[in-house]
């Protein structure tokens, strides 16, 4: 068996383990598993036998970033912990038209008792197995398994099931009673059967929807993407008629209906949140909607107070959020309100409907990290010395506001907007020797406001 099929075998393992399926009988206790008085037989299967579907639990998928598992939920169960060569060489999948059998490679042992089979069509493909509607199916054990005791299974296990007995919608999506759907979903109806583009005609929308019917993977899948994107606020409902039919005649058992509403036009989420506090002094002001914005709007509806210079950002086709961005940053501790007049509108021309307020303060203004690092130790004589604070900083007013102690020959560097500045000692400084940096309370915001107090913090070079 090759790394790839171990791998995969002990994938889909896991999955069914942790994945909740069909529940058996209680078992007997650890005991009757191994006594070898005891004979094999299987107590039981899922499907059960002469039962008639649709199983919900053959049709299960497992989904991660990039791949999809499917897994059957075909179980055997023994009274009996078994040889498990022997019954991946005793269990069948079979049926009248020859279109299933047993992947030996997937029949996997959970417990030494309970046994899970995974089909494979006619080519070989093992993953969504369909099942021809209306056609029994027959799982068997025969005698050559045994257990653990060396016991065979007498008499073979038998049991015939009719998965699919009838054409039908196996899967819709959005799912039906859906709220808060996109408007710039897709509909999609999944069938137990291949379908003609004659069913198309058995298909409504309502209310109704301009947009177009396609055919996906085999002919199972049928797909409605709309012309234009649905309506916010509005439940949907996907018929499909009683006189549809798959491509062999086979009429579905009734009417199809399933329901989804889509989400409303409203603000999904803001930065800073409502209330917020501290909100940095560089930080954008950032509206998020649910549905996509048409941006002509979007100027006469936005309103910041205090009144604050800065530009309007991230304009494009499809937007969902209204982002300010502040041309020299905000003004400290500083209660700022944001206004979303109702004039503001939807790509598809829906109001926002009634204005909408959040507020959110500001930090003080301060510095909020340095390097060195207050206290630090070892530090190199020719490093760099930097200081970021939480707002963009006038650069005239960097230089006069920094002083070392001992005084050393200083360079200062900072740009117009930055929060930030650099200090390099151009001529070094000197060995083992704690020094103090103190940024003076005249360092200022491009928006004019002062440090207020001053701020120190100190270090030790290096002694070589």
């Amino acid at each position: 068996m090759s790394k790839f099929i171990v791998a995969a075998a002990i994938i889909t393992a896991l999955v069914s383990l942790s994945c909740e399926g069909p529940q058996g009988p209680p078992g007997s206790g650890l005991g009757s598993l191994s006594d070898p008085s005891i004979l094999p037989e299987v107590i039981y299967s899922y499907p059960p036998a002469s039962s008639v579907g649709p199983y919900p639990e053959l049709y299960q998928y497992n989904c991660g970033w990039e791949w999809c598992i499917w897994y059957s939920q075909f179980q055997v169960r023994f009274n009996k912990f078994m040889d498990v060569s022997s019954v991946r060489r005793a269990v069948r999948l079979s049926s009248p038209s020859g279109d299933i059998h047993a992947d030996t490679s997937y029949i996997l042992s959970v417990g030494g008792d309970v046994f899970i089979l995974n089909p494979v069509d006619s080519l070989g493909n093992r993953y969504d197995f369909r099942f021809r509607i209306g056609t029994p199916y027959t799982m068997s054990v025969d005698s050559t398994a045994k257990d653990i005791n060396g016991n065979p299974l007498k008499p073979p296990f038998t049991a015939t099931f009719i998965p699919e007995p009838y054409f039908r919608v196996m899967k819709v999506s959005p799912n039906d009673g859906a709220k808060d759907i996109s408007p710039n979903t897709y509909i999609t109806l999944n069938f137990n059967g291949r379908v003609r583009n004659a069913i198309i005609s058995n298909l409504s929308i309502e209310p109704e929807a301009g947009g177009y019917w396609w055919f996906g993977y085999d002919s199972t899948y049928v797909s409605f993407s709309p012309f234009q994107s649905f309506r916010t606020s509005t439940q949907y409902t996907i018929r499909v008629d009683g006189s549809a039919e798959d491509v062999d005649g086979n009429r579905i058992a009734g009417p199809f209906l399933s329901r989804f509403t889509t989400i409303p036009f409203r603000i999904s989420t803001t930065y800073p949140p409502e209330g917020a506090r501290d909100v940095p002094l560089t930080s954008r002001v950032i509206t998020y909607f649910t549905v996509p914005l048409d941006t002509s709007t979007i100027r006469p509806a936005f309103h910041l107070t205090p009144p604050t210079p800065g530009d309007l950002a991230g304009f494009y086709y499809g937007t969902m959020y209204i982002e300010f961005a502040p041309q020299r940053g905000l003004l400290a501790s500083t209660t700022y309100t944001v206004r979303i007049d109702s004039t503001l509108r939807w790509l598809m021309g829906d109001p926002f409907g009634e204005a909408f307020e959040y507020s959110f303060t500001t930090a003080r203004f301060s510095v909020a990290q340095t390097f060195p690092v207050d206290g630090q130790t070892g530090v190199p004589r020719f490093n760099y010395i930097t200081v970021w604070t939480n707002a963009p900083l006038d650069p005239a007013s960097v230089t006069p506001a920094v002083q070392i102690t001992p005084p050393a020959p200083l360079s200062v560097s900072s740009c117009d907007g930055c929060s930030s500045f650099q200090i390099l000692p151009y001529s070094g400084l000197s060995p083992n020797t704690e020094y103090t940096v103190t940024i003076g309370a005249s360092l200022e915001t491009q928006r004019g406001q002062p440090l207020g107090e001053p701020y120190s913090f100190s270090f030790t070079t290096r002694p070589d």
